[in-house]
């Protein structure tokens, strides 16, 4: 199932991975986002309208894990 995306998340992903264009076909249209929540990680999906061509970005949950004191 997926979640909405927030408008800076969107900013985010599509400055850092899409660019201006879409890299397979140059368009100019802005991809569409959508991402799913898994059990402990996040998929971001990142689709050209024109072209589908797709970029998946999954973000996991990192669990801190316990220090155990050196004696």
């Amino acid at each position: 199932m997926s979640i909405e995306v927030d408008e800076q998340t969107k900013k985010q992903l599509e400055n850092d991975l899409w660019g201006d264009r879409c890299h397979e076909c140059d368009s100019w249209i802005r991809p569409k986002i959508t991402c799913y929540h898994l059990k402990t990680e996040e998929a971001y999906v990142i689709t050209c309208p024109e072209c589908k061509f797709t970029i998946v970005v999954v973000d996991i949950e990192k669990k801190p894990t316990e220090v155990i004191p050196q004696m």
